[in-house]
């Protein structure tokens, strides 16, 4: 495989794991009322409310689960469940 066929999968997989991250996100925020659709619905009121629970959890952020991601020398990407082989980590 060429290098346009590896950065054509580095792309591919990373745009999977970004849609994987939202979801997993996404799910945390709406356990704490803060979800799109919650946002998206609230008074202004409401989103004052919502922005100081934000701020708190950005402030705390130990309560959001750590993503360790690896890259392989074949350009594949993994999500690692130690930080000894991850290349990052997405907080």
């Amino acid at each position: 495989m060429g290098v346009g066929g590896y950065a054509k999968q580095y792309e591919e997989l990373l745009e999977t794991s970004q849609r994987q991250f939202r979801q997993q996100y996404e799910e945390l925020l709406r356990q704490r009322g803060l979800g799109q659709a919650q946002i998206e619905s609230q008074s202004l009121q409401e989103l004052k409310e919502s922005l100081t629970l934000v701020n708190d959890a950005i402030q705390h952020s130990d309560g959001f689960p750590k993503f360790n991601i690896g890259v392989s020398s074949e350009a594949r990407v993994y999500v690692t469940k130690g930080t000894a082989s991850a290349n990052y980590q997405i907080t």
